[in-house]
């Protein structure tokens, strides 16, 4: 357990030493120069920090590649994104901290269109000390590679806390808490999910066709607190690594996972959940019961606390070094090196897929959103089939695929079955996918039958 409060030059290091960064170049400040955080922004780069004077900014803002967003006193900086889109967009290397993050547009439930209050995307950024709230979803990740979550308050987002899609971020020391639907999706992803508190969502954890690590977190108040799409059987190479863990209070523990070395069901006695005080009471179970690994020490050297106050980060805010973002490029070899020639689409890691590979990006929006219902392979034999009031459609019937145009299968994945008088069980998918990417996965579905519209 800590016994100690880390210092904030020692938090710096402890950032710097997971991703190290340039030293700063220039400091623009905000509104003593710069009359708006954009303007500034528009100015800044690489290794400069944009530092905002506490105030309300009603601005939708985009972080450039290796810049910094720093609010001068923690959560004092409100930025308000309208209602409309993503309030922050981080460009690779980019970094935001210390502001409340809220009001981003609400469009989207899965996929690439998804709206929220911090947006990352074909890179990796730092997100650290903020409180993101009241938005569609807190964080979002969409091919990023090794993005750093870190001490942020995301909570009383109406769907996801934490939204992943082709990503290998670490989320470390959140308290993810009070979001509607989710408080991590993961989709295609490898996330490293490490001391949070994550509670009050329908799901806490969600995983589908990832391979997510937990450890060392607390788990409370779900319906369910962790759930694997894929049933045990399915599971080769996307099993959960789970490990070091409470779960206290929900409905189930677990969905096609089992308990994990070290996971553990007792009242993790918090100072004050009520008020948002995650801090564990003297004699908690949770303490010195994280993962004994020494990565994950708390900094005095002693075991990891488990839950949001334990670990390499516990004891002070991570703050990201001043004057620019506390991740490295996506080129920095974390990601999963690309399939060699000759591979199925979308082999080798999902943050390779390139949003211009259409038949790629038709696979994987084919896995995330089709396959639960008619199977990886087409086959109708998804996971989720018999609990339909219908027989999911055989995508490898190439008698019956033969028989429907590109526009009725265009139709059906954008309106739902119902639009040509098939079940409603096939749910529309225009608000999740562009008509773009509707288009490539018929595509996709003309690969798996291994034919065209040859008449009715």
């Amino acid at each position: 357990m800590v016994h100690s409060v880390m210092t904030r030059a020692a938090v710096f290091a402890a950032a710097a030493l997971l991703f190290p960064m340039a030293a700063p170049a220039a400091e623009l400040r905000v509104p003593s120069g710069f009359k708006t955080i954009s303007a500034a922004l528009e100015k800044a780069a690489p290794g400069d920090t944009v530092m905002v004077a506490p105030g309300e900014y009603r601005e939708r803002l985009t972080v450039p590649a290796g810049a910094g967003l720093t609010c001068e006193i923690p959560e004092k900086c409100a930025l308000d994104g309208g209602g409309t889109g993503a309030v922050v967009t981080l460009r690779d290397g980019a970094s935001l901290d210390g502001f409340t993050v809220r009001n981003s547009g609400k469009a989207g439930f899965s996929g690439t269109k998804m709206e929220g209050g911090a947006r990352i995307e074909n890179g990796a950024a730092t997100v650290t000390n903020n409180r993101i709230t009241g938005n569609n979803a807190g964080v979002i990740l969409i091919q990023s590679g090794r993005s750093l979550i870190a001490r942020n308050r995301i909570e009383g987002n109406s769907r996801y806390g934490i939204y992943l899609l082709y990503s290998k971020p670490e989320i470390r020391n959140n308290t993810i808490t009070g979001n509607k639907d989710k408080g991590i999706y993961s989709g295609y992803s490898e996330p490293l999910a490490a001391n949070n508190v994550i509670s009050g969502s329908d799901t806490l954890v969600f995983s589908e066709v990832s391979v997510v690590t937990l450890t060392g977190n607390i788990l409370t108040r779900g319906a369910n607190a962790i759930q694997i799409a894929e049933f045990p059987k399915d599971q080769q190479g996307v099993a959960p690594v789970i490990s070091h863990n409470l779960l206290w209070n929900n409905a189930m523990n677990y969905i096609n996972a089992t308990a994990g070395e070290g996971d553990i069901a007792a009242d993790p006695m918090f100072v004050n959940e009520a008020k948002g005080d995650y801090t564990l009471k003297p004699g908690s179970p949770a303490r010195d019961a994280g993962n004994p690994g020494k990565t994950f020490h708390d900094p005095d050297g002693s075991r990891a606390d488990m839950g949001a106050h334990g670990g390499p980060l516990a004891g002070a805010p991570a703050l990201a070094p001043q004057g620019g973002g506390a991740a490295p490029s996506a080129k920095a070899g974390w990601l999963t090196p690309a399939a060699p020639k000759g591979e199925e689409p979308g082999a080798g890691g999902w943050d390779t897929v390139s949003m211009k590979d259409e038949l790629k990006m038709a696979r994987a929006n084919y896995l995330l959103h089709c396959s639960s219902c008619h199977g990886e392979k087409g086959d109708g034999e998804g996971q989720a089939a018999e609990a339909l009031s219908a027989p999911p459609r055989d995508h490898t019937d190439t008698s019956y695929m033969s028989t429907r145009t590109d526009d009725e299968l265009f139709t059906v994945i954008s309106e739902g079955g119902t639009a040509l008088d098939f079940d409603e069980s096939m749910p529309p998918h225009k608000t999740v996918m562009t008509e773009a990417e509707a288009r490539g996965l018929v595509k996709y579905l003309r690969k798996l039958c291994a034919c065209q519209f040859t008449g009715k």
